[in-house]
């Protein structure tokens, strides 16, 4: 089924991290990338989706921000 869980703010950056191909070898395009990262947790709501595969998830998630 379609369902949300919110993340903790740690856990929302380290799963951005891993999905931003930061630049490991340039110290300050880290440090760039982590505050961005960290600032951007903190601003959106950020949640784990799970869902099943079909037209109905579009309504689930639109859901979300219609209340």
């Amino acid at each position: 089924s379609n369902s949300v869980t919110p993340l903790a703010h740690l856990d929302a950056v380290s799963r951005l991290l891993v999905r931003a191909f930061p630049t490991f070898w340039d110290a300050g395009g880290m440090d760039f990338t982590l505050g961005f990262l960290n600032s951007l947790a903190a601003s959106v709501p950020c949640y784990d989706f799970g869902f099943v595969p079909e037209a109905q998830t579009v309504a689930f998630v639109r859901g979300l921000y219609n209340g």
